[in-house]
């Protein structure tokens, strides 16, 4: 049966600093300011996941995940077919994050390593090896935008700059324009300071800049939903789920709801829908979608729906199109679980390894042509 339909991805355009609040906000003098707050207990078990489509003749999907000796494992599913796991022997400290690249066959997968955010070019086929052709260190984040009072040239003594700030999240990655543009998030340093940094229309990295600070508890992830618009959710210390959208200007941190134990997943098949996903603390997957501008879900726990199953991490979704969605969890058994949905989701199918992963996948629909 071909589940598979294709989808068009659109330009977001370019972002603004704003400094937000996920609980109550302090107004003084016109700026935003967070009340101190206490830094909690972090699990790097988020989920990075990218919504992707190319014109061509093979639907694919590809499955990343931190696995056994702490490396990047990969697989892939091609036209009915699952191919074996691949351990690509890169070492990340977090759940990795992927998005398709801009040449067929490519995908871009971004990880934590040491404190740095990192990203290597995976090329995927179903008659080679997969294999890493590009790797690129993207640094931490450096003093000076951490800490601009303190750190910055006209901040107050010491003057000049105080030294780089590790990440301490796994990041999220979103891409458009067929991978041309892509938008990176990253929590840094006291978990109270999420950063972004995007590849711009001149080939080059822009710096990284700060997006918000706020009491986060769990990794972002973001996608992109049409036209200009971008969306970043992730878990707050009060363990509901937060969004924030970008559509021309950055908004405020929206209350989803939810009583979620690991960050959400997000993906999108076209222009205004989001399905977002987050474990429940029963264990069990639960989703809720936007489209016509609103959020829409169950009855019970603020507007979700449950689908089922025992997961132990944060999900990965994506899309390939208009009415298909892929979904993928880490079992209690510690192997990755599939289902799709194609007017009805299937059932949740165990596509291995059983006992080998705890971390969220990451995962990436297209159409390939090789």
């Amino acid at each position: 049966m071909d589940r598979w339909i294709a989808a068009s991805l659109h330009q977001v355009a370019r972002t603004g600093v704003l400094m937000l609040l996920l609980g109550m906000l302090l107004v003084v003098g016109g700026m935003l300011h967070l009340p101190t707050a206490h830094a909690q207990p972090y699990q790097q078990q988020g989920a990075t996941v990218h919504t992707a489509a190319q014109n061509g003749l093979r639907p694919r999907s590809d499955i990343f995940v931190r696995g056994p000796g702490g490396t990047l494992w990969h697989r892939g599913w091609e036209d009915g077919v699952w191919y074996p796991w691949e351990d690509l022997r890169v070492v990340i400290d977090a759940a990795p994050s992927a998005v398709k690249g801009n040449i067929f066959g490519a995908i871009q997968v971004f990880y934590l390593s040491r404190g740095d955010i990192w990203y290597v070019l995976v090329q995927v086929s179903p008659t080679r090896p997969t294999t890493i052709s590009f790797s690129e260190n993207l640094g931490s984040v450096p003093g000076d935008v951490m800490d601009p009072d303190h750190c910055g040239i006209h901040g107050l003594p010491p003057w000049g700059f105080c030294s780089s700030v590790s990440f301490i999240s796994a990041p999220a990655a979103v891409t458009i324009d067929d991978g041309t543009h892509v938008e990176v998030f990253a929590l840094g340093g006291d978990l109270h300071h999420m950063f972004h940094r995007w590849f711009q229309d001149d080939g080059n990295w822009s710096d990284w800049t700060l997006l918000s600070v706020a009491n986060f508890q769990g990794d972002p992830t973001a996608v992109a939903w049409g036209g200009h618009n971008v969306a970043v959710f992730t878990r707050s210390d009060d363990n509901h789920v937060y969004e924030k959208i970008y559509d021309g200007s950055w908004h405020n941190w929206q209350d989803l709801g939810g009583t979620v134990l690991y960050s959400p997943a997000a993906a999108s098949w076209g222009p205004d829908r989001i399905d977002l996903f987050a474990i429940g603390t029963d264990h069990q997957m639960f989703t809720k979608w936007f489209t016509n501008g609103q959020w829409s879900g169950g009855n019970g726990w603020d507007g979700w729906s449950p689908l089922g199953g025992y997961f132990v991490s944060s999900p990965g979704a994506s899309s390939l199109g208009s009415g298909h969605l892929d979904l993928e969890g880490v079992g209690a058994d510690n192997q990755v679980y599939h289902s799709w949905w194609g007017g009805q989701w299937s059932p949740w199918t165990g596509i291995g390894v059983s006992g080998s992963f705890s971390y969220a996948p990451a995962v990436t629909d297209s159409h390939q042509t090789y």
